[in-house]
């Protein structure tokens, strides 16, 4: 393939001309200048004034090129510079990195978008909400870059320049949006201990964060510790004398350890004497 598309190069490129009579160096470049190229793209080879264009490469074209210039008036020959051309078989896919996980509050993230190991291309960007279809967002923009202050989804591919052909998509980039309201988590009973069998039954710290929508939430809010014993605790009864003389009486205490939190109830022998009250 090599020889035989240098052969029609030499024949496409007869009529170089040459100045004052010398034969002058002929270069020869590829455009897309690029040091892969792949399946289905064209690639124009440029050697002098001419220009051959060879249409949707595939990866017997690999190989070295090689452009002869003559001189119209004399034998004198001049040989290009050897040009590699590397087709890959496989289209590329584009990345999406971005700065950030999220958007902070007010402010903005940059997404980059990359082909891998290639260069020539420009981008186009897309982005997708929960209630809508895929929509261009920037299209063949110079820059590989796209600034964003809105949460979202989003991907690109690329696109060479001066040409019709892309890469394959990116992989879907999810990118929150930090709102600026703040969560809190409270306990429904503010007790300084739960026990086994309590409503809260497990131990450890817990967080939050609030989300308005798929791409918009709080930041996560400060860590609750939560301390659960296994042990239900036992109740003290201490008297304030031990007999009850003629019409006296005798005060009887209830407590728990942190007693603040405990209501109680009353028991005598078989009958529940029903009571909030710790003394009696």
């Amino acid at each position: 393939m090599g020889h035989s598309l240098l052969r029609m190069l030499s024949l496409f490129l007869l009529n170089t001309l040459l100045s004052c009579g010398h034969t002058e160096y002929a270069e020869l470049t590829f455009e897309p200048n690029s040091t892969t190229l792949y399946s289905g793209e064209n690639v124009n080879l440029t050697c002098g004034i001419n220009v051959l264009r060879i249409p949707e490469l595939t990866p017997d074209r690999n190989g070295d090129y090689q452009c002869i210039a003559h001189h119209n008036s004399s034998e004198e020959n001049k040989r290009s510079n050897r040009a590699t051309l590397s087709v890959s078989a496989h289209r590329p896919r584009a990345t999406v990195r971005a700065s950030r996980t999220s958007i902070p509050v007010g402010g903005s993230l940059t997404l980059t978008c990359s082909v891998e190991e290639s260069a020539g291309w420009s981008y186009d960007w897309f982005t997708r909400s929960p209630d809508a279809d895929e929509t261009a967002i920037a299209t063949n923009p110079v820059h590989n870059s796209l600034s964003i202050s809105q949460g979202g989804s989003y991907w690109c591919r690329g696109r060479r320049t001066h040409s019709d052909f892309f890469s394959e998509k990116s992989h879907v980039h999810h990118i929150d949006r930090t709102l600026s309201n703040r969560s809190f988590v409270v306990l429904q009973h503010n007790w300084t201990q739960i026990f086994s069998g309590e409503t809260i039954s497990v131990s450890g710290e817990y967080w939050c964060k609030a989300r308005a929508d798929w791409y918009s939430s709080t930041e996560w809010s400060e860590a609750i510790q939560l301390r659960v014993t296994p042990n239900k605790p036992r109740p003290r009864l201490t008297a304030d004398n031990t007999t009850i003389t003629g019409k006296g009486s005798v005060a009887l205490t209830c407590s728990v350890e942190n007693a603040a939190e405990w209501r109680y109830d009353w028991f005598r022998r078989t009958s529940r004497i029903c009571s909030s009250d710790p003394k009696i």
